[in-house]
């Protein structure tokens, strides 16, 4: 998603920490190992994280 965006980083990672917190607050639920992996590979500055 970053990626393809260039300079969107930022927007996509708070869009993560939101999903994050909507998902622990209104489910109960923590992330999976997919979306912890998407995540951590955007702070990491991946070009290409989603592949």
């Amino acid at each position: 998603m970053a990626g393809r965006h260039p300079g969107r980083a930022a927007e996509a990672l708070e869009q993560c920490r939101d999903t994050r917190r909507l998902f622990a607050q209104d489910l109960g639920l923590d992330p999976g190992a997919r979306l912890r992996e998407l995540e951590k590979r955007m702070r990491d500055g991946d070009e290409d994280p989603d592949r």
